[in-house]
């Protein structure tokens, strides 16, 4: 047990990355892994039992309502995010003995509470992938997926309303198609049959219809390169169809018509990337696409590639958040449906790798962070290999935000974005959305790097003409020459941009110039600017003649002091 709690203090003060809680404010309710424990966080960081399953771990203690959990196994639950030390503590008790034990303050009595996991055996080093714990869980959500599914197709999780043919029940029915086994093919089939003729008539989706139809696409067209069923083809055509009518400057808004006031030409790129993945994969399945309409959406999206992040609507790469609420992920997913064409394979690249060292803003969203959650894992099967060690170490310092969200009996339940969003929490939108997290490296999607099919076809390239050669360099995943890596992302991010800028060496700068994420770059540029002494114009001076153009490019963002949306 002391080697339990010295671990949990190890990994909670020096490896895990989360946001922050207000500690004068009320985080809202959230499952505390599968201990069977609902939880709120209230002013002061207090951690109180909100609900116990009865027939969960937590069910067969002493543990009531009211009960404020006080440490875990030793470790103070009144610092820093309570949530961390909680996941932490659920990995390591479950690659242990599987004792959980809760100090407890009921009233004015202080008692220590027992409860008992079941042992699971710890996560590999490269978790997911090649993880005896990560395919155990996988298992157990397959069956909570499965159970929950009703005649008509839809999913009835918990006590909500069923989940069908919205981003929730398409993200379930990807997660079941995801795993690889051929016997859950009926189940997937019962829920796209009926969505692809209910398509065909355009009774599929209503209210923010690109949303739904984006998600839908992707179902549809992955369901059909993996059995080749050709009666849901009439429906996915018609879909792609409303797709094109509802495209406006490119792109997509929440629906249509779009509102021109809204952000940079009313487009809304969360809703429009599942969109053009759609337009991608649909054409893979033989789906006639407007060609014009393609060029124009793989445009739109490919010039932000290699100077950003993706932005929210049209208008530049965005550059002062390390994620962009799935963005980056949605695009490196798509793109690499393209992989035969060099440009938008390193595309796919580029945006992954970025997605993986935004690890320390895991629950980042303008609205709540659950874009973020549910494509970050899919991701990170199309990071190169020589970047791999990237992936591991966001998937290691997340761990705990992983078991935090397992559920007792299978599932998942996605907390609240800090320091109070519940937009997107609950059984719904996480099931479907993590389990695609642990079965990823499966490659049983298209979009997770599974191979072509014997259904697919080869897609016309999308017809269009941007930039130079040279713009290919920024999407390189190697950093230009002479640069020396000595601080992990999350300290880049705090002394270039955020809490210890004023620590930042002027050599510190000058080095990440040469760094390949074109954010980090920016940065650097921008603080030297920011400097403005004639030490730190003269490396901007030096850097503006260098013969790598992403330095080039990095030295005039400081000179100008570059915006993202202006």
């Amino acid at each position: 047990m002391k080697f339990a709690a010295a671990f949990i203090s190890l990994c909670c003060v020096g490896q895990c990355s989360a946001q922050s809680l207000n500690p004068n404010g009320a985080y809202p309710k959230f499952g505390v892994g599968p201990t069977g424990i609902t939880a709120t966080i209230e002013k002061g960081l207090k951690v109180t039992v909100a609900a116990v399953q009865l027939s969960e771990p937590a069910g067969q203690t002493d543990l009531k309502p009211g009960d404020v959990l006080l440490s875990v196994n030793g470790q103070s639950l009144s610092e820093n995010d309570p949530r961390v030390t909680l996941g932490t503590a659920i990995g390591v008790v479950e690659a242990g003995d599987g004792l959980l034990t809760f100090q407890v303050q009921r009233g004015s009595d202080e008692r220590n509470v027992t409860l008992r996991l079941p042992v699971v055996g710890a996560y590999s080093a490269s978790w997911p992938e090649n993880c005896k714990k990560s395919n155990a869980i996988v298992e157990q959500t397959v069956r909570y997926a499965v159970k929950a599914q009703q005649p008509d197709g839809s999913y009835q999780f918990g006590a909500g309303r069923p989940v069908r043919d919205d981003v929730r029940g398409c993200l379930t029915s990807l997660f079941l198609l995801s795993v690889g086994d051929d016997e859950l093919i009926p189940y997937v089939r019962r829920h796209v049959r009926p969505l692809a003729e209910r398509a065909e008539t355009r009774r599929n989706a209503g209210g923010h219809v690109n949303w739904q139809l984006g998600y839908q696409g992707i179902l549809l067209s992955e369901y059909y390169l993996r059995t080749g069923d050709a009666e849901v083809l009439p429906g996915l055509q018609e879909l792609c169809n409303w797709c094109v009518d509802n495209q406006a400057a490119g792109g997509w808004s929440h629906g249509a018509p779009v509102g021109p006031g809204y952000v940079q030409s009313g487009l809304m790129n969360h809703a429009g990337l599942p969109v053009m993945i759609t337009l991608i994969i649909a054409q893979e399945c033989g789906i006639k696409v407007d060609t014009a309409a393609y060029a124009r959406a793989i445009r739109l999206i490919y010039r932000m590639a290699g100077h950003g992040c993706v932005a929210y609507g049209d208008h530049r790469s965005e550059l002062w958040w390390s994620n962009t609420n799935g963005r980056n992920a949605m695009t490196a997913c798509g793109f690499s449906l393209l992989d035969h064409i060099p440009c938008f394979r390193e595309a796919s690249e580029h945006l992954a790798t970025l997605v993986t060292d935004s690890y320390y803003q895991p629950e980042f969203g303008h609205t709540g962070g659950g874009f973020n959650v549910i494509w970050r894992g899919m991701a990170s099967m199309h990071v190169p290999e020589h970047r791999r060690a990237n992936v591991q170490r966001q998937n290691q310092e997340l761990a705990w935000y992983y078991d935090l969200c397992r559920q007792p009996g299978g599932g998942f339940s996605m907390p609240a974005t800090p320091p109070n969003n519940p937009r997107y929490t609950g059984l719904e939108w996480a099931t479907g959305a993590i389990g695609l997290t642990y079965a990823a490296p499966r490659r049983g999607l298209r979009i997770t790097g599974a191979p072509r099919t014997k259904f697919s076809r080869q897609a016309p390239p999308p017809d269009f003409d941007w930039g130079t050669p040279e713009d290919r360099t920024f999407l390189s995943t190697a950093d230009a020459e002479g640069f020396r890596e000595s601080e992990s992302p999350k300290e880049i991010y705090h002394l270039l941009l955020k809490t210890r800028k004023s620590e930042a060496t002027l050599q510190f700068c000058a080095t990440h110039l040469r760094h390949y994420s074109p954010l980090v770059r920016t940065w650097a540029a921008r603080l030297l600017g920011e400097r403005n002494r004639p030490e730190a114009l003269a490396i901007l001076a030096n850097a503006a003649m260098d013969k790598d153009p992403r330095v080039r490019r990095a030295a005039f963002d400081g000179v100008s002091g570059y915006d993202n949306w202006r």
